[in-house]
């Protein structure tokens, strides 16, 4: 009964075995159907998740942007800020510009006016200045004049009285000198004077007319008792000078000439001196002595003396006493100098 099967089994089996193909049919395609689905799951879920991403990553962008602008923004404001105070600057140095010119162009006016009056006064100090100084300059020629004169009449004193004790001597009253020949003293050649004779004698009459008059005309002895009412000291200082020809006089290569004037002038200095004293004692306006001595040799012949002939020799062999004028007393222009230092100063306020 086993080995035969019924029709109605075989149709059962076959139907079973269908159904079972049927249901891993199914279940294969449901299978796929799934792996669909989780395949799609898993995109979608990267779709969301990458869109989450670009989320994030645009929202940092767009804050990152917005600091950025919010940092230009501040920026802006703070470049603005400058700006504004560059302008107020600006202005501030425009119309400190503008006042300082005003203050110049007014400074300038004020400037111009005091220059104007500065020139009035100017021209009338100017004016006053060419009348004080032609009056000084005249007050000057008057007494250089006076000054002149006075040393003329002192020279023409000295040669009236020398004359009338016999010593022939000369004077230039314009350079203010009296001339002593070669013979009045020394001997040809010689410079020495002897203690006593003719010289020695000649010497002591100079000395004693020089001790009469010319205290009178100095500055420490015008008011000597024997002296004029009204003198003036215009004597600075009396050179003794020594003078030779111009022959060659000694041996060696040095002219003799120049040591033989000094020799004379100092030779007659001292017997001067020894006479006379107190001549000494006499003072200039600076308080220095007013005798001095000096040797020129040849170099100074006498005006028109200059031949090789011997009367011009002997007119050359001399002593020469020179008297220079004291300078007279420079304008002190007192009180013209107190206005222009007072106009000086308000100049300059």
């Amino acid at each position: 009964m086993r080995r035969s099967r019924t029709a109605d089994e075989e149709v059962g089996e076959g139907y079973l075995v269908s159904v079972s193909d049927l249901m891993v049919g199914l279940l294969f395609v449901f299978i796929l159907i799934l792996l669909a689905f989780a395949m799609q799951l898993r995109a979608a879920e990267t779709a969301v998740e990458t869109e989450r991403s670009l989320l994030v990553e645009q929202d940092q962008i767009r804050r990152g942007l917005a600091g950025q602008i919010a940092e230009i923004d501040a920026q802006r404001i703070q470049l603005q800020a400058e700006r504004e105070r560059s302008d107020a600057a600006m202005q501030a140095l425009e119309q400190r510009y503008r006042d300082l010119e005003q203050t110049q162009l007014l400074r300038m006016q004020e400037l111009a006016l005091a220059r104007q009056q500065l020139e009035r006064q100017l021209a009338v100090v100017r004016a006053d200045v060419r009348t004080e100084l032609s009056a000084e300059i005249f007050r000057l020629e008057q007494d250089l004049t006076r000054a002149q004169s006075k040393r003329e009449e002192l020279l023409r004193q000295l040669e009236r009285t020398l004359r009338e004790r016999g010593i022939t001597v000369s004077v230039d009253v314009t350079s203010g000198v009296l001339r002593l020949a070669d013979g009045v003293l020394f001997a040809t050649g010689q410079s020495d004077l002897p203690a006593t004779g003719a010289a020695r004698e000649r010497l002591r009459a100079i000395a004693d007319v020089f001790a009469a008059a010319i205290p009178c005309y100095t500055a420490s002895g015008v008011t000597q008792p024997n002296c004029q009412p009204g003198g003036a000291p215009i004597i600075d200082s009396v050179f003794i000078e020594g003078h030779t020809d111009r022959r060659r006089f000694g041996a060696g290569e040095r002219d003799g000439n120049y040591g033989l004037s000094a020799a004379r002038a100092l030779n007659t200095y001292g017997a001067i001196q020894s006479a006379r004293p107190e001549l000494w004692a006499l003072r200039n306006g600076d308080g220095m002595p007013i005798f001095g001595v000096s040797g020129y040799g040849p170099d100074r012949p006498v005006p028109g003396r200059e031949a090789d002939r011997e009367e011009d020799y002997a007119a050359n062999r001399r002593i020469e006493i020179r008297f220079l004028l004291a300078a007279p007393t420079p304008p002190e222009f007192g009180a013209l100098r107190v206005r222009l230092e007072r106009l000086l100063r308000g100049s300059s306020q």
